[in-house]
């Protein structure tokens, strides 16, 4: 129940900013996938990976480029057990291509409350409060003019930038599928 009321909290806080944008939200996109980590320094990390859900306004177009902001929840498979729950801003590029599939390169940095922390036989998260730089390209499949069916990849870095002495960090790729639906077209 704790993690739905915080999950719930990040997406009403996320959907006020987006709002007080001067325009609404010319889209929002939905994502949910599988991040497995670690992939640099396997050896000497232990395994973390998680599930994760995404949820994405965008607020900013302009000659393919777009400003997005995220909302996510991230719940651990593999590794230490808990929640992680935050929020990421991104810049995103994409170019729609001749045979209708839209592709797009993105990166962004946000920020994670966990419980993970708590689990002192762990020193990948350190702290209540994680960065993560992020990157990842992905396509969206148009099937009508308003909404498309979207695939992702992504690099996750989580990491406390030193705050704490734990902080190995945790370096994942993840695979995504979502819906992404424009409230305007241009």
């Amino acid at each position: 129940m704790k993690r739905l009321i915080i999950l719930s909290v990040v997406i009403l806080f996320t959907f006020i900013v987006g709002r007080s944008v001067k325009a609404q939200p010319p889209s929002i996109q939905i994502l949910g996938g599988y991040v497995l980590s670690p992939v640099i320094n396997h050896k000497e990390r232990p395994d973390f990976d998680y599930l994760m859900l995404n949820l994405r306004f965008s607020w900013f177009r302009h000659r393919g480029i777009s400003s997005l902001m995220e909302a996510t929840y991230s719940d651990p498979v593999r590794g230490s057990q808990g929640y992680m729950v935050g929020g990421t801003l991104f810049l995103r590029y994409e170019k729609r291509l001749s045979f209708n599939v839209i592709p797009y390169i993105q990166v962004g940095i946000g920020i994670l409350y966990n419980d993970i922390y708590r689990d002192r036989s762990q020193d990948l998260i350190g702290n209540s409060i994680e960065f993560t730089p992020q990157g990842g390209m992905g396509f969206r499949w148009p099937i009508d003019k308003r909404t498309s069916i979207d695939t992702e990849f992504i690099y996750h870095h989580i990491s406390n930038a030193d705050i704490s002495e734990r902080n190995v960090g945790v370096n994942g790729v993840g695979i995504f599928i979502g819906i992404t639906y424009n409230f305007r077209l241009r």
